[in-house]
């Protein structure tokens, strides 16, 4: 249950190694598409990107290291591209505990769940299919929302309102395992949980995360925390 003094709670949660495992698979993809789009091989270290979403990451690549047209054709080609790498059977891990953390979530009064992912709309779900993650019910923002990050968690609070038919959350935290998470939820002035372990976990606390889980195999641990985040703004560095 949510502590005596917690607010009406909004938690977001990222995608990619964040309820599934598939960060390395969507590297390969990736570079793969644009390799046969443009022939072009592209830096896979998004940290080094403006943006940290596919459309705004694309936007990037092709108006300013590419020279070519970045409108929304050529992204949408992109996008085709991308989505055409994936292999017919994919198949992808979920995120250690991930299922139970969301159905216990959207089981809590009070508290509201959205996604919010930077991934193309089609290959997000495409991940969430292969996952085998039920979340159909739950409300979801992709890039095509917003070039930012921040954008489309502000996209994915819309749609969540929306199904609570409330015009705000009191509180909200978003969980996701990027450094370019924190810094968006930093921007917006929201609780932030990191995922990960070893050196991503260490990525995440070097760029002052103070709350980082390897996974949601531990649900009361991971529950404590987004509600302890829930309380706390992130503040930029």
């Amino acid at each position: 249950m949510l502590p005596a003094a917690m607010p009406n709670l909004l938690v977001i949660l990222d995608i990619d190694g964040t309820l599934i495992r598939s960060t390395r698979v969507d590297d390969g993809v990736i570079a793969a598409a644009w390799a046969d789009l443009h022939g072009h091989a592209i830096d896979t270290n998004w940290s080094r990107y403006r943006t940290s979403t596919d459309r705004g990451i694309a936007r990037e690549i092709l108006g300013e290291r590419l020279n070519r047209p970045s409108d929304d054709g050529a992204i949408t080609q992109v996008e085709d591209a991308i989505l055409g790498r994936y292999p017919a059977d994919l198949r992808l891990e979920q995120m250690p505990g991930a299922q139970r953390l969301v159905s216990t979530l959207r089981a809590l009064p009070g508290v509201g769940v959205a996604i919010a992912s930077g991934s193309f709309p089609r290959t997000a779900r495409l991940k969430l299919g292969a996952s085998g993650l039920h979340v159909d019910q739950v409300p979801k923002a992709f890039s095509d929302a917003h070039d930012e990050r921040a954008g489309v968690i502000e996209a994915a609070t819309r749609l969540a309102c929306a199904e609570h038919a409330i015009a705000a959350f009191a509180a909200r935290v978003y969980v996701g395992d990027g450094v370019w998470d924190l810094a968006a939820a930093r921007s917006l002035g929201i609780g932030f949980v990191g995922i990960g372990d070893g050196a991503a976990a260490e990525r995440l606390r070097a760029a002052g995360a103070t709350r980082v889980l390897p996974d949601f195999a531990d649900l009361q641990r991971a529950l404590d925390t987004i509600f302890t985040a829930a309380l706390v703004r992130e503040e930029a560095a």
